[in-house]
């Protein structure tokens, strides 16, 4: 909404300005509207042009680099807990509940980030952190029975 709002501020600031310019055109001096004179308008408006594409390359520039790391971020996240998965999998079925655990963390932070009744997404939800740490503390309190279970723990 906010976006909206600057968006119509603008065109109106944009069109009233215009309509001064109308205005006031047969009211400016005949310097004023010398062919030099409209070369040198011409320049800097072609200036402020340039400038603006300039600003607005680097504001787009900008939301692809803080896009690109996003996703990354995410993938390797998510890369991370399937790695975890698999290992608990392999693990046996004494690392059951951390699987379990792990499983239900997952699916609370895919509810929290995209919720299925439409409300906006609970990003910092403590929640789902404490489950995390309780994932974790599951998985230490796991006692290993031989080496390959012990690399595994690790």
């Amino acid at each position: 909404m906010y976006a909206l709002i600057v968006s119509l501020l603008v065109t109106t600031c944009v069109f009233i300005g215009g309509l001064i310019g109308v205005l006031l055109h047969p009211r400016l001096p005949q310097s004023h509207l010398t062919r030099e004179t409209q070369d040198v308008v011409k320049l800097g408006i072609g200036m402020l042009s340039v400038l603006a594409s300039l600003v607005l390359g680097l504001l787009i520039a900008t939301a692809k680099g803080s896009s690109d790391t996003m996703d990354r971020d995410v993938r390797s996240y998510a890369a991370d807990v399937i790695v975890l998965a698999e290992t608990l999998r392999d693990y046996g079925s004494d690392a059951a509940t951390p699987a379990d655990m792990l499983r239900r963390f997952t699916s609370e932070t895919l509810h929290d980030i995209w919720p299925e009744d439409g409300t906006a997404p609970a990003l910092a939800d403590p929640r789902t952190g404490q489950m995390l740490e309780h994932v974790r503390e599951s998985i230490r309190a796991l006692h290993p029975v031989g080496a390959g279970q012990r690399w595994l723990q690790d």
